[in-house]
């Protein structure tokens, strides 16, 4: 494995630079190792390839030319810092360190014992030895930071939204759109008391009447539903077991009905209501 200089590293540009110690113990002593991680390197990623000999002539001759291990260079361009830190802190903890060699001896060393890695810098920032526990925890809690402002911005949005109550025992024209329903329609909307209503849908031409209800909610949403008597003499698809049913939302002074019926045929219903506590 290839262990590049840190001029090998500053000229690649990276997007991210960083610099990590661990104390490692070493003949019985613990030494404190840095090491550099560039965001251009994938290190959990490594290709052979073949190492250059300096001499020219032997450099033509495969045989003299020794394999070494190289992280893949990657984009860094969409990279985030959390994603950097997340990545060298794991590959620091639980990647072994292998063909470290002393540069007076150039025997390799043997690694004992391994603490926790610290992130000391990343580019200019002071990073203040940030472990991998630290950095599972902070994101952890962002997490559920992140979880709960969005509850409470939903919570406060439900809130916010008035309980309008429709005037009760009026008719309201309904305007109604029935996927493949070859019928004329009259229809209307009257409600009972402030969460409950009536929908009356008569069939001009067969003179059928569908009778539902619907049911509001305090958020001024709820759903809908309605049964018609059967008719052998209907068109096809809509002579027996004829049934709807959706959701209800309320908009400014339009009520809004959307759902299907029992055929998988949209429908659809708009009425322009009357509040009680104008």
């Amino acid at each position: 494995m290839k262990w590049f200089d840190l001029k090998e590293v500053v000229n690649q540009k990276p997007k991210f630079l960083a610099l990590v110690e661990q104390n490692i113990k070493v003949n019985g002593k613990f030494v404190d190792y840095k090491f550099v991680y560039s965001s251009k390197h994938n290190y959990f990623k490594f290709i052979t390839k073949e190492e250059e000999n300096k001499n020219y002539l032997l450099n033509k001759l495969s045989i003299f030319k020794s394999k070494i291990s190289v992280p893949e260079k990657i984009d860094d361009k969409n990279i985030s810092e959390n994603e950097f830190i997340e990545s060298i802190l794991d590959h620091c903890t639980y990647s072994p360190i292998k063909n470290v060699k002393d540069p007076e001896t150039k025997k390799k060393i043997v690694f004992k014992k391994f603490e926790q890695c610290k992130v000391k810098y990343l580019n200019k920032k002071n990073m203040n030895d940030l472990t991998l526990e630290q950095f599972t925890k902070l994101e952890k809690n962002k997490i559920i930071n992140n979880s709960k402002n969005k509850t409470e911005i939903k919570k406060n949005k439900n809130n916010s939204k008035k309980k309008w109550n429709i005037t009760n025992d009026k008719n309201f024209v309904v305007s109604l759109k029935w996927e493949k329903l070859p019928y004329l329609t009259v229809s209307t909307l009257k409600m009972t008391n402030e969460n409950i209503g009536i929908i009356n849908i008569k069939f001009y031409e067969t003179k059928d009447e569908c009778v539902g209800a619907l049911a509001l909610a305090d958020n001024n949403e709820g759903t809908w539903s309605i049964n018609c008597p059967d008719n052998p003499d209907r068109e096809d698809g809509f002579k027996k077991k004829l049934a709807a049913s959706g959701s209800i939302s309320i908009e400014l002074k339009n009520l809004i009905g959307l759902g299907y019926d029992t055929n998988n045929n949209k429908v659809k219903f708009l009425s322009n209501i009357e509040y009680s506590d104008e």
